[in-house]
């Protein structure tokens, strides 16, 4: 049994047509499930909004632009990582 909240990633930027939307919107079901998990987004800020957005989700965290170095520790602490290409 996983012993700490899953660790959901998105890498990329922050954009609509990337399903920000559903992916807000199915954590918000979690977080009403009692589900542990956390949720980061690192990447771009991309479209205006977003933001403030992932701000209203519980256990939810935006990175703004990273360095490799710092993605590259975010990422090893995953445990699903959707990347927004």
């Amino acid at each position: 049994r996983h012993s700490q909240p899953f660790h959901f990633i998105f890498a990329g930027g922050i954009r609509y047509l990337k399903g920000i939307d559903i992916i807000l919107a199915a954590f918000k079901r979690l977080h009403a499930g009692s589900l542990p998990y956390k949720l980061s987004f690192v990447g771009g800020q991309g479209e205006p909004g977003w933001i403030q957005k992932i701000q209203e989700v519980a256990h939810a965290t935006y990175y703004p632009g990273v360095s490799q170095a710092e993605l590259f520790k975010i990422l090893s602490q995953a445990d699903c990582l959707q990347a927004g290409l």
